[in-house]
């Protein structure tokens, strides 16, 4: 999208699409975070779990959802205002991938690591 602002058609199979491809991956290979850091340790213990978070997000989404809209934060969806209905939605959002992290954690100790 951006190589549109500076004209540069996506149509247009030039060799401009390679460069900045290739200047991308120099960029990104370049990146790194420390596994020292909190913030290091806590990325690389996400990433380990990411393919069992993405299992679970359905039925944690289904479960918070039970929770938030069924529950007083939303009886009757409509009659509550829009910036309460938004609020809601990232709680729910947060909510559900904490969940599926939790729960990610407790299968990779229990089932993934003894296999």
């Amino acid at each position: 999208m951006a190589a549109l602002y500076v004209g540069v058609s996506a149509a247009d199979p030039s060799d401009y699409w390679f460069w900045v491809v290739i200047m991308l991956f120099i960029i990104f290979d370049r990146i790194e975070i420390g596994s020292t850091t909190v913030l290091g340790r806590a990325m690389r213990r996400t990433g380990e779990r990411s393919y069992s978070i993405y299992l679970l997000q359905c039925a944690s989404i289904k479960a918070v959802a039970a929770v938030l809209y069924d529950g007083a934060a939303l009886s009757v969806v409509s009659a509550v205002p829009w910036l309460r209905r938004f609020g809601v939605w990232v709680l729910l959002v947060f909510a559900s991938y904490a969940l599926s992290l939790l729960l990610a954690s407790v299968l990779n100790v229990l089932v993934l690591k003894p296999v």
